[in-house]
C-alpha cells in the first residue's frame, strides 16, 4: 500500500500501521482525513492534526489545534523547528524519530499494554490477592489506590514479574504470556521502588553513568552521554546533575531513581508510592513530571494511600479486602471515583475499603468504558515478534560490569570523608599501639601476631556492610543486567585495592619504625624480616579477611547485624591462635609438636602431642582443629618464620596453607552469594 507524501496528491488509507513519513520541500499534512499528505487512521489523531513545513534544510512542525496535541520530545508544542534525533508523538501514537529527511516510527517504544486474568497469589497457604481481572492501557498514567495492606505491593510484584501468581495468567502487548517472554519484559521495564535505589556520595550524573555501563554493554561514550542527558531532561534534572545525591530534596532523589529506569528507554514503568513522605509542592511536581513520561510512550503504573495526586491519573485501580483477600473493586476514570462508591471524601472511602465483607458486587466502571478500553488496548499495533533472549554474558562483559561495581564503590568511600580519613587513619595508629603494647617482649612472635591480628580486623570492617547495605541496589540492578560474578568481582577488586593501601602503611610502620621502640631481640629479628614477603603475607590475611567480611554481609539481612556477627568472627583469630595458646612463652620452637603444627608438620600427619599417651591429648587435638581455617595461624607463622627458622621449606608450606584458606573463603562467598541472591530476586 503507497503513501502519498504531495501536498495535492490523495494517500491511500493506512490503517492500525505508523508509516514511515518522508519530508520533502514543502508543507506535508498528517491527519484522518482524506485530503491529508499523510493519512493516519487513530482515534487519537485529528482530521487535520499538524503539518510539517521543509525549506532548504529547515524542518518546522506545526500543530493545527488537534484535540490530543502534538508533542516534541515529550513537550506539547504549537509550532517549533525540528532537530535530527528528536523524538515526535502524535496523539498518542508510537513516537517517531526525526532522521533529518523523514519520521521513522519506533514502535518497540510505545508502552506494553497489560492483561491479568483471574490471578491469585497465596503465600504459606493464605491468599494475598484473589480474582484479579485488570487490564492496563498502554501509554497511560495508572493509579493503584487501596488502604495499607490491601495488596498494592503484591499486585505490583506480580506486574514486575518478581512474583509469579498462584493462579490466573498474565499477558502483556497482543496477547503473549509474561512467564515464556521474561527476559523480553524485563529488558522493557523499570521499577522505582519507594526506598531511593541511589548511591547518595556519587552525583546525580556519576548514578546514571554507573548504572548506564550495567546496563549496556557495548555503548559509545558519544551515546551514553546522550542516554544520560536525555533521561536527566526527562525528570528535568540537567541543572543538578553535578551534584551528591545525598544533599538533593526528598523529591529530587526520587527523580533521580526514576531517571535512573529511563536510561533503558522502558515501555512499563512501575512505582511503588513515590510520593510518600514528600510536600504536596513536590508531589505535583513528580506527579507532573510521571505524567509527562506517560504521553511520551511510557506506560505507567504508580501505587499510592491518598487520593490527593487523583487528578494526574489517566486511569485509576483500587483494591479493597473481601474476607482479608485483596481484590480489585474499581477500575475506571478517577473523576468518578467517589461517586461510584458513593461517598464525599478520602477518609469515608478508606473505611467503605476496609469493610466490602457484605458486599457481593464491587463498584466498577461502565460496560462501555471497559469495553473502550479493552478494544483500544486489542486493536493497537505492536511488534508480534520478539527478539531472542539476550545470552549469558561473557568474561569480557562481566569483566566491564566488575571494572564499575570496583569504581562505584571506590567513589562512594572517597566521597565519605569520615569513612576515607578512618580507612587511611587506622592502620598506623594501631601499628603504634601494637609497638607501645608489645615494647617490652623479647620475641617478635607476639608483635607479628598483632600485626597480621590488624590486618584481619582492617579487611572485616572494610566489607562486612558492603553487601547488605547494597542489597536493594544489586536487587535493582540484578533484574537490569547485572551478572552476579561481575558484581562479587568488583568487590573483591575493591577490598584487595584499599587493603594494599592498609597493608603497606600497616607493614611500613611496623618495620621501619618499630625497631625503634621495642626490645632488641625482638628488633633484630625484625631487621630480619623480608620486606616484600612480608607486604604479601599480610596483603594476602587482609584479603582474605575482607572475603570472610563479604561472607558475613551475604547472610546477614541487616548492617547492624552484620557488624554484631563481625565479633564472633574475629574472636576466634584471637582465641585460636598460638600466642594466646601459650607457646610462644614456655620457649616452644615452630619445629616442635604442638597444636599448631607447621604445615609441612600436617600434610606428614605428625601427632600434635610429644607422647601418645599425653592426657590433654583430645583437647589439643580439638584445638587444632577448630583453628584450621582461621587466617591467623597461617599468617603468624609465616611472617614469624621468616626470622625464626632456617627453612626456606617453613615459610614456603606456611604460605601455601595460607592460600589455601583464602581460596576456601573465596569459594564459600562465590557458592553462599549464588545460593543467597536467588532468593533476594525471586526470580523463578
Amino acid at each position: 500500500m503507497s503513501l502519498q507524501t504531495s501536498a495535492v496528491a490523495a494517500p491511500a488509507a493506512i490503517g492500525p500501521i505508523w508509516p514511515v513519513i518522508p519530508i520533502a520541500d514543502g508543507e506535508i499534512t498528517i491527519g484522518r482525513a482524506s485530503n491529508c499528505s499523510v493519512c493516519l487512521q487513530h482515534a487519537s489523531i485529528s482530521r487535520t492534526h499538524l503539518k510539517l513545513i521543509r525549506a532548504q534544510q529547515r524542518v518546522e512542525i506545526e500543530d493545527l489545534d488537534s484535540r490530543f496535541g502534538t508533542f516534541v520530545n515529550g513537550a506539547r508544542i504549537k509550532r517549533t523547528v525540528l532537530k535530527p534525533g528528536d523524538s515526535v508523538r502524535i496523539g498518542s501514537s508510537p513516537p517517531y524519530r526525526f532522521s533529518g529527511d523523514a519520521l521513522e516510527a519506533v514502535l518497540d517504544g510505545s508502552g506494553i499494554a497489560m492483561r491479568l486474568v483471574e490471578v491469585a497469589v497465596e503465600r504459606e497457604g493464605r491468599r494475598l490477592i484473589g480474582g484479579i481481572n485488570l487490564t492496563l492501557r498502554p501509554d497511560t498514567f495508572i493509579g493503584v489506590l487501596g488502604p495499607s495492606g490491601a495488596g498494592k505491593s503484591v499486585l505490583l510484584s506480580v506486574l514486575n514479574s518478581t512474583v509469579p501468581p498462584t493462579s490466573g495468567t498474565v499477558e502483556f502487548d497482543d496477547g503473549l504470556p509474561l512467564r515464556d517472554n521474561l527476559p523480553y519484559f524485563r529488558s522493557k521495564l523499570g521499577i522505582v521502588t519507594q526506598d531511593d535505589l541511589v548511591y547518595v556520595d556519587l552525583t546525580v550524573e556519576e548514578n546514571l553513568q554507573m548504572a548506564a555501563l550495567v546496563r549496556m554493554p557495548d555503548v559509545s561514550p558519544e551515546s551514553l552521554a546522550r542516554r544520560v542527558d536525555g533521561a536527566l531532561e526527562s525528570v528535568g534534572l540537567l541543572e543538578h546533575r553535578a551534584k551528591r545525591v545525598g544533599v538533593l530534596s526528598g523529591g529530587q532523589r526520587k527523580r533521580v531513581s526514576v531517571a535512573v529506569e529511563m536510561l533503558m528507554q522502558p515501555r512499563l514503568l512501575l512505582l511503588d508510592e513515590p510520593t510518600s513522605g514528600l510536600d504536596p509542592g513536590m508531589q505535583a511536581r513528580l506527579m507532573e513530571i510521571l505524567r509527562g513520561l506517560a504521553r511520551r510512550g511510557v506506560t505507567v503504573v504508580c501505587t499510592t494511600h491518598t487520593l490527593d495526586t487523583l487528578n494526574f491519573f489517566d486511569q485509576v485501580v483500587v483494591l479493597g479486602l473481601r474476607e482479608h483477600v485483596a481484590s480489585v473493586v474499581y477500575q475506571g476514570d478517577p473523576r468518578q471515583l467517589l461517586s461510584s462508591f458513593g461517598v464525599g471524601s478520602q477518609a469515608d472511602l478508606f473505611d467503605k475499603l476496609q469493610e466490602l465483607a457484605g458486599e457481593k458486587k464491587p463498584a466498577a466502571a461502565s460496560p462501555a468504558a471497559e469495553a473502550e478500553s479493552h478494544a483500544e488496548t486489542s486493536t493497537r499495533e505492536r511488534p508480534r515478534f520478539l527478539p531472542p533472549p539476550p545470552p549469558e554474558p561473557g568474561a569480557q562483559r562481566i569483566w566491564q560490569q566488575a571494572q564499575v561495581v570496583w569504581r562505584r564503590t571506590g567513589l562512594s568511600l572517597l566521597r565519605d570523608r569520615t569513612a576515607t580519613i578512618l580507612a587511611v587513619a587506622q592502620p598506623p595508629c594501631l601499628a603504634l599501639l601494637i609497638m607501645l603494647a608489645q615494647s617490652n617482649q623479647p620475641m617478635s612472635i607476639a608483635l607479628l601476631f598483632f600485626t597480621i591480628l590488624v590486618s584481619v580486623w582492617l579487611g572485616l570492617q572494610l566489607t562486612v556492610r558492603e553487601i547488605v547495605h547494597e542489597r536493594r541496589l544489586y536487587i535493582r540492578d540484578r533484574l537490569a543486567g547485572l551478572h552476579p560474578n561481575g558484581y562479587l568481582l568488583g568487590k573483591l577488586l575493591f577490598a584487595v585495592s584499599v587493603t594494599a593501601v592498609q597493608t603497606f602503611f600497616l607493614w611500613f610502620f611496623i618495620r621501619f619504625i618499630a625497631p625503634a621502640v621495642v626490645n632488641q631481640a625482638a628488633s633484630d629479628k625484625l631487621h630480619d624480616t623480608s620486606i616484600i614477603m612480608g607486604f604479601i603475607i599480610l596483603m594476602l590475611t587482609g584479603t582474605g579477611a575482607s572475603i570472610l567480611g563479604l561472607i558475613v554481609s551475604t547472610w546477614c539481612t541487616t548492617e547492624t547485624a552484620a557488624v554484631t556477627f563481625m565479633i564472633f568472627v574475629l574472636l576466634p583469630q584471637v582465641l585460636l591462635s598460638r600466642v594466646i595458646y601459650g607457646e610462644p612463652y614456655r620457649g616452644v620452637k615452630w619445629e616442635d609438636p604442638s597444636p599448631y603444627m607447621p604445615f609441612l608438620h600436617l600434610v606428614k600427619g605428625d601427632s600434635v602431642t610429644a607422647q601418645d599417651d599425653d592426657p590433654k591429648k583430645m583437647t589439643k587435638l580439638t584445638v587444632a582443629t577448630l583453628s584450621l581455617p582461621m587466617l591467623t595461624r597461617p599468617g603468624t607463622a609465616a611472617l614469624d618464620m621468616l626470622a625464626n627458622t632456617d627453612g626456606v621449606n617453613y615459610v614456603l608450606s606456611e604460605f601455601v596453607y595460607l592460600l589455601f584458606i583464602v581460596g576456601g573463603y573465596g569459594a564459600a562467598l562465590y557458592w553462599g552469594f549464588r545460593y543467597k541472591e536467588r532468593s533476594w530476586n525471586d526470580i523463578r
